[in-house]
């Protein structure tokens, strides 16, 4: 078990009481577990990298730091082509 820096001070109307959290901590999510006799217990989950999406059909990324722009239009392919049109007369013979 690690030991974490603690500073206490005493001021008139309360302790405070500061702590130095390691980096891996995602102190977002931290909460007091058990507050009884004097005794405060807090849970600190660690922060956890989490891998960037790999959609079915993405190609891996081959470094880190891949173009997300790029990978994202292959992706889109060929949904974001707008579907073909020809001006004509209702039954599909040309106009003229």
């Amino acid at each position: 078990m690690s030991q974490f820096p603690i500073d206490v001070r005493d001021t008139d109307d309360a302790y405070i009481v500061s702590i130095r959290l390691p980096s891996d901590v995602e102190a977002g999510r931290a909460r007091v577990v058990h507050c009884q006799d004097g005794m405060l217990q807090l849970e600190l989950p660690k922060a956890h990298a989490s891998p960037a999406p790999n959609f079915e059909g993405t190609k891996p990324a081959t470094r880190h730091g891949e173009d997300v722009v790029e990978e994202a239009s292959d992706m889109s392919f060929p949904a974001s082509d707008p579907p073909s049109w020809t001006p004509g007369r209702p039954g599909g013979g040309a106009a003229g």
